[in-house]
């Protein structure tokens, strides 16, 4: 897993801007790797944004000139004086998931950085489709983020997608020591324990007693010796993995969450769901880092094998 060193940032010109540009320049005092920053803007319609703009227009500047410059002073006051950063801007017109998405391949970024805000109406349809369909990670930063990482949850499966959280993690642990690591497992106790004559508590033991086995067997054979954690194992029954992992993160304070996803297909994601889409749009306090692995798309025989 190769660190976020480019970087796309999603601006809309509202209040929102200046809590994203608060949170990056907290996260780059903390994760050292980047090197290009990219700010954008997309906009449905530059001829009626211009219209609406019309009384704070300067002179006849072009109005993509004006949302650019605009955009720089913002961004000038945080990254002003960093000669090793290379920031650059960009203003297109289209629609905001599809831009987000199309100059996020162009530009070959690692990681997408958009505002989640609480209150904006169909808000969490699009970032749902955001993290469904990028092929990069993507860094989610509610509203009311408070600028902290005491504490970071990891939610594991024991696949690939954990190997690159732990990857992640690890690249910021020496510039968080004193922050808490916490690892969450998910048991989902199937129905039908009765007709083995078991209880519920009884079967969740023993499919808890598997997963312990797979942690056991996981840090075997990976170093994870960096973040010096140790799992909490959570049995639900016909619940949602996404529910239980927020209600756990509540309950201890946890600041953020980091967690393996995957690019799916439309097809597939119809078919297999996603935990990280359904934790986008459940939760609205808690920073959130959806981390993949850029490569082929999540095909439809894949997915159909998993049903």
């Amino acid at each position: 897993m190769k660190p976020f060193s480019r970087i796309l940032v999603g601006l809309d010109l509202t209040e929102m801007d200046f809590i994203l540009l608060r949170f990056m320049h907290h996260f780059m005092r903390i994760y050292p790797h980047i090197k290009d920053l990219y700010f954008i803007h997309v906009e449905k319609d530059l001829e009626q944004a211009s219209i609406k703009e019309e009384g704070t227009l300067k002179g006849n500047i072009p109005i993509d000139e004006q949302f650019k410059m605009r955009m720089r002073e913002e961004v000038e006051k945080y990254y002003r004086n960093d000669l090793s950063l290379n920031v650059r801007y960009k203003i297109v017109e289209g629609d905001p998931l599809k831009q987000l998405l199309h100059w996020s391949r162009i530009k070959h970024i690692d990681l997408i950085v958009a505002g989640k805000k609480v209150q904006q109406k169909g808000r969490g349809i699009v970032m749902q489709k955001l993290a469904r369909k990028s092929d990069c990670s993507i860094l989610f930063v509610p509203e009311n983020y408070k600028p902290r990482f005491r504490k970071i949850l990891i939610p594991v499966d024991f696949t690939k997608r954990t190997d690159n959280v732990f990857e992640t993690a690890c690249m910021i642990r020496n510039q968080l020591p004193h922050s808490k690591f916490i690892c969450q497992h998910v048991v989902e106790v199937p129905s039908g324990y009765t007709r083995i004559g078991k209880t519920y508590e009884e079967f969740a033991e023993i499919m808890t007693g598997h997963a312990r086995n797979k942690w056991k067997k996981y840090i075997e054979e990976h170093d994870i010796k960096c973040l010096d954690v140790q799992p909490e194992f959570i049995s639900i029954e016909n619940g949602s993995v996404a529910k239980s992992i927020i209600d756990f993160a509540h309950a201890q304070n946890i600041d953020m969450i980091m967690m393996g996803s995957k690019r799916q297909t439309n097809v597939s994601a119809f078919i297999l769901g996603s935990v990280g889409e359904d934790l986008v749009n459940r939760d609205k306090d808690i920073l959130l880092l959806l981390v993949k692995h850029q490569n082929k798309p999540y095909d439809f025989f894949k997915a159909m094998q998993k049903v």
